[in-house]
């Protein structure tokens, strides 16, 4: 499932099912037949045919540039209902086909056509519609395959339900919203390509079972200071509720509960335990679920604090927010302390909608599914829920996924755990904590996995400055930045369940043990924006904010992060963090005091904009009398418009920021990544079908569409038949005079674990992505995958013509090969003149060293699905005796 953006005047490429294509460009021609090609002297593309067929009255509208809101209603008067965006500047629309052959005399429409069943397929589907697995595949299709199933809005889910199991299949669950209908159904695999043939069906995924993602940290994210200033009292999560879904919690009651989450008082402050699944009790034999909790609200009174006098010692275990109330939703098997989460339901939506319900405005997930980056249908839901209730701040744990596994002492990007790859949640990974002694502080990450130096011998928790290794790293498959922020994750101390079976990473007495993972950043990160969100409250009359939205807590909590880079390991050679923000440690490790009570001449501006831009539209905020005694720090961020599966993510309404001084010099956003600087070079074409192609060498030359470029990463799909970690050997060399590579290799890394990290993880057919990072000036590239047993594992394939780019070699030298491998190139263009961001929706501009008057301008780019709101930060320090208050405003607003 490959999403790579290139949306420029030369190419507009349509995202879908795991495919890239421009459908006016001539290879586009070749695949989709009833694709014509424009009149060589006309301006204006013509559009496909239309023709009634399997797409039931589905079809894809691509427009010519950055959609206009009247574009948008032109196609709604023609009676289309506008659904899902598709990246670039297209939407999935249902229209009766006799009006569909109106779509050819709309202005700015490019291209049009049906949505044919071959996009509604993950990766993963297609592979296992197509090879049968052994009987001992916990995806096995003798026993049927778990999937999820998306439904269009207004289909009879009782009809599809009917269908589904005229195909042999059963549906367990059916979910409906006004988003549309979520059916949790079982298959056999070899029905899957007729299930996808479903009138009204718009994407199916194999279903993943979720995980876990199993006093110190306030100090290191800056909260104990913060508690302590006279001028910032009570800021210990007051009127917040915070939910949290997780494995259980204690005992299982509201009642009779660990004391610290109770008020001192003897009074509980969890208002509520929902239990989910076939089970009847909410207790935590894992002791997971409680450990979390904890970290958000635990109070520490049973270890020396008082609760009832808001006496919270340093050297008592307090959470965060220890005066906020909890909501606690339980799906673990309560009989089993296992990491799985059996009761998390098809759509999280109801599970996000409950807890709303009783209040909750922040949700804390400490849990998710293996993945490298991937959008899947939980990433919608989250997207979907945020978007309907733009108060409600959702946080998911990023995974414990690092990994490194070519050995070269750098942990390996592309491994992020889903929904945490949604757009609108805070995603968190783990920084090392500061602990020298108990727990497993005195162990070493080499006795965790293998990791080469300076890694391996490196303790626990003894650099703050430094990432965990098992933390997953970024980036999104479809490019964004992920994680958002990071917090401590090793040797953690919080609340033990009383009925838990072991002690974690070490115990400490009967309430209290140590844990460590993005499991234990996650609840610090959302118990800190409790705080965030109780003081904004509380600020009405001089911020403006009431109440926060989700997208100015995240705007705030970036602004105030401290920057990782470049690690702890420079010493050794090795920068752990080359950006900020980037894909390894996000916008940095929280610091929750450069987020509040800000001291005279220090200032904070916070901009909640619920009046939201659209395409063309702007506006703009006045900064006066900048000092250059710190760095002037501007954050954007809005809660986006859902994204599909169906095209792995993307930005649907995208917004600009530039800051302008007063002498007419543009700041753009940090390591900003530009649509049209990015672009992917494939050569598979997924409609003709999937095959094995083994051999003991599989090459394909890649060709970048301009010069230089950079090869940022490889994306593949790949091949393991034997559940074997069997290494492998990726490399890429300089194309020779008949495309064979050639030359020293110009990069190489062997993949030890050529498949699954355990026989939980089906990776019998796996998609992942590699990083690369090397420099095109001229010619072509070669990948070439070395297998040391091509009888076992290989790469999947396509049968297309990939004009003899792709080549195989059984030892008697290089062939054309008739079957091209699923391998994309991830080119970057190294021209720095790129300039906005087309890619994330948080931003940020840092000016080091500022000075005088400045000019910040919020724009909207492409929103199609507008208006957009959002929220900005500025921080900064001003001159002598400014007029705070009155020196940040907005001055106009214009639409272009």
């Amino acid at each position: 499932m490959f999403l790579l953006l290139s949306a420029t005047a030369q190419a507009m490429t349509v995202h879908l099912g795991g495919m890239a294509f421009d459908p006016l460009d001539n290879a586009a021609q070749q695949r989709w037949p009833a694709v014509t090609a424009p009149p060589e002297d006309s301006q204006r593309p013509v559009k496909q045919t239309v023709s009634a067929d399997a797409a039931g009255n589905y079809y894809i509208v691509q427009f010519d540039g950055p959609i206009q809101d009247a574009w948008r209603h032109a196609l709604e008067s023609l009676g289309a209902t506008v659904l899902d965006y598709v990246p670039d500047f297209a939407f999935i629309v249902h229209l009766d086909p006799q009006n569909a052959t109106q779509l050819d005399s709309l202005a700015h429409v490019r291209w049009f056509g049906p949505y044919r069943a071959e996009y509604r397929l993950s990766l993963e589907a297609r592979a296992l519609a197509t090879f049968s697995l052994p009987e001992e595949s916990n995806t096995g299709a003798s026993r049927g395959t778990r999937l999820r199933i998306d439904v269009f809005p207004g289909e009879d889910s009782t009809a599809i339900c009917e269908a589904i199991r005229t195909l042999g299949g059963t549906v367990a669950e059916v979910l409906e919203s006004s988003w549309g209908i979520r059916l949790d159904a079982t298959i056999a695999a070899d029905h899957i390509d007729a299930l996808a043939r479903i009138s009204g069906i718009k994407w199916v995924e194999i279903y993943t079972a979720p995980k876990t993602s199993a006093n110190v940290a306030a100090d290191i994210i800056g909260l104990t200071n913060v508690r302590f200033q006279t001028s910032a009292e009570g800021l210990y999560g007051e009127n917040q509720v915070v939910a949290v879904c997780d494995s259980g919690l204690d005992r299982g009651s509201p009642t009779d509960i660990h004391p610290d989450f109770l008020d001192g008082r003897g009074s509980s402050r969890v208002a509520a335990i929902f239990r989910w699944g076939d089970y009847s009790s909410s207790q935590d034999l894992s002791g997971h679920g409680t450990h979390v909790a904890g970290l958000v609200l635990g109070n520490g009174q049973q270890s020396g604090s008082d609760p009832a006098h808001s006496d919270f010692s340093e050297d008592s275990f307090v959470g965060m927010a220890p005066k906020a109330r909890l909501i606690f939703q339980a799906v673990g098997n309560p009989d089993l302390s296992s990491v799985s989460l059996p009761s998390l339901p098809s759509s999280l939506t109801p599970l996000f909608q409950q807890a709303l319900d009783a209040s909750a405005t922040i949700h804390s997930n400490s849990w998710g599914e293996a993945g490298s980056g991937v959008y899947t249908v939980e990433c919608e839901d989250v997207d979907q829920f945020c978007w309907d209730h733009k108060e409600f701040l959702v946080l998911f744990a990023g995974g414990n996924a690092g990994l490194d596994r070519d050995m070269d002492g750098m942990v390996d990007r592309y491994c992020l755990d889903s929904p945490a790859t949604a757009k609108n949640c805070l995603t968190v990974g783990a920084s090392e904590s500061l602990r020298a002694a108990e727990g497993l502080a005195e162990s070493v990450w080499g006795s965790f996995r293998d990791y080469a130096e300076p890694i391996n011998s490196d303790l626990t928790s003894d650099n703050a400055q430094g990432m965990a290794p098992f933390s997953s790293r970024g980036p999104c498959l479809d490019g964004r930045i992920k994680p958002d922020l990071v917090a401590p994750g090793t040797n953690i101390l919080s609340t033990r369940s009383a009925v838990q079976a072991g002690n974690g990473w070490g115990g400490y007495n009967d309430w209290y043990y140590y844990s460590g993972g993005t499991s234990m950043a996650t609840p610090i990160v959302a118990g800190a924006a409790a705080v965030l969100r109780g003081y904004l409250t509380r600020q009405v009359e001089a911020f403006k904010v009431t109440p926060p939205s989700s997208a100015m807590l995240k705007a705030c909590l970036a602004n105030a992060a401290t920057g990782m880079e470049p690690g702890q390991y420079v010493d050794s050679g090795v920068v752990e963090v080359s950006t900020t923000p980037g894909v390894v440690a996000g916008w940095g490790r929280l610091n929750l005091e450069n987020a509040v009570n800000p001291q005279t001449p220090d200032f904070i501006t916070y901009v909640d904009n619920d009046t939201g831009l659209t395409t063309g539209e702007e506006v703009r905020y006045a900064v006066s009398k900048v000092a250059d005694t710190g760095p002037l720090r501007i954050n954007l961020a809005w809660t986006d418009y859902p994204a599909s599966a169906a095209s792995n993510g993307g930005l649907v309404n995208d917004l600009d920021l530039m800051v302008t001084d007063q002498h007419g010099q543009v700041y753009y956003p940090d390591n900003a990544l530009a649509q049209d600087a990015m672009e992917q070079e494939s050569y598979y074409d997924l409609s003709h079908g999937l095959t094995v192609l083994s051999a003991g060498q599989v090459a394909l030359r890649l060709t970048p569409d301009s010069y230089p470029k950079r090869l940022s990463s490889l994306v593949f799909a790949g091949w393991n038949d034997s559940w074997m970690h069997t290494p492998v050997t990726v490399e890429v060399y300089k194309a020779g005079s008949g495309g064979e590579p050639t030359g020293t290799a110009l990069y190489s890394r062997t993949v030890r674990n050529w498949g699954a990290d355990s026989a939980e993880q089906e990776i019998l057919k796996f998609e992942a992505a590699l990083p690369v990072d090397i420099d095109v000036t001229q010619g072509d590239v070669v990948v070439v995958f070395t297998f040391a047993d091509a009888a076992a594992t290989g790469l999947l394939g396509t049968p297309a013509d990939s004009g003899g780019r792709a080549l195989v070699n059984n030892g008697n030298g290089w062939q054309v090969s008739s079957t091209v491998p699923t391998v994309a190139g991830v080119f970057f263009s190294t021209d720095e003149a790129e300039t906005f961001d087309r890619v994330n929706n948080l931003l940020g501009v840092t000016i080091d060293a500022p000075s005088g008057d400045y000019t910040v301008t919020v724009r909207g780019y492409n929103v199609p699905r507008g208006p957009q709101p959002f929220a900005l930060v500025i921080r900064g320090t001003q001159e002598p005796e400014p007029q705070w208050g009155r020196d940040v405003y907005p001055f106009w607003r214009q639409r272009r």
